[in-house]
């Protein structure tokens, strides 16, 4: 799929749910629990999708998404808490919006 433009189609045959779910979760709309729009998300990220192609509103444009896999050691360790603290840190400073997705296995 590394030639070929990732559509959302792609992306829901992968995951075995309907297009109007990776659809949803993509344009972060009411209705995809935030576990499966964190999987979503995800999963278009492995496969090259564009989110430029993606009709989110101006207003969500200010919004980056850190996607975290939940396990015990990344938030008792106080490297990747660290981490995470400085990825909150820098976006207040730039303005923007965190959204964090935690994916439970």
């Amino acid at each position: 799929m590394t030639n070929n433009k990732v559509t959302m189609e792609d992306i829901a045959r992968e995951m075995n749910v309907n297009k109007s779910t990776v659809s949803i979760a993509i344009a972060d709309k009411y209705g995809v629990s935030e576990e499966m729009r964190g999987k979503i998300i995800l999963k278009a990220i492995e496969m090259g999708y564009d989110f430029s192609q993606s009709k989110v509103s101006t207003s969500k444009r200010n919004k980056i998404a850190v996607i975290v896999e939940d396990k015990a050691s990344t938030f008792n360790n106080g490297f990747w808490y660290e981490v995470i603290q400085g990825i909150e840190q820098r976006i207040r400073e730039l303005k923007y919006q965190l959204k964090m997705y935690i994916l439970s296995q």
